[in-house]
């Protein structure tokens, strides 16, 4: 079993997500994250990886995902290819979801861990200030 973290969306709700695969057990080529998305969540927001490629698979439950201007659902046990500097957004579409990331090279992973080190009790506007300089960081552009 793989400790489970959490972090504050940017809609506040918290998220729960476990990190099977770091990037030190493949050498930086890749990383597995898992999320745990709340009934309700509205998503990351459009976002896009500069330099990093994602595929994302729905574990449980049913995504909505956005891959550019293609917007598409996913049901459990498929999956979307997310290229770099794509930007895409993704959200359950109804009850809750799970969905699984391997990104490559890998890094993201680091950031999602600095996100859960933050204060969960911070205020929303002064916790998404710091989401965002963390986020700023890494391969990470709105």
């Amino acid at each position: 079993m793989h400790k489970i973290y959490s972090y504050r969306g940017y809609d506040h709700k918290l998220i729960h997500f476990r990190v099977p695969v770091s990037g030190s057990a493949t050498k930086g080529a890749y990383s597995i994250i898992e999320q745990d998305l709340p009934e309700g969540f509205k998503g990351p927001g459009k976002h896009r990886h500069k330099a990093i490629e994602q595929t994302i698979k729905v574990v449980r439950g049913t995504v909505i995902a956005q891959i550019g201007a293609q917007e598409m659902q996913l049901n459990a046990g498929e999956y979307v290819h997310v290229p770099p500097n794509t930007y895409h957004d993704f959200y359950p579409s109804n009850g809750g979801a799970c969905i699984q990331s391997i990104q490559s090279p890998a890094g993201l992973e680091d950031m999602f861990l600095e996100w859960a080190n933050i204060d969960k009790n911070l205020a929303k506007d002064e916790y998404s200030l710091k989401v965002k300089c963390i986020s700023d960081k890494y391969d990470n552009g709105q």
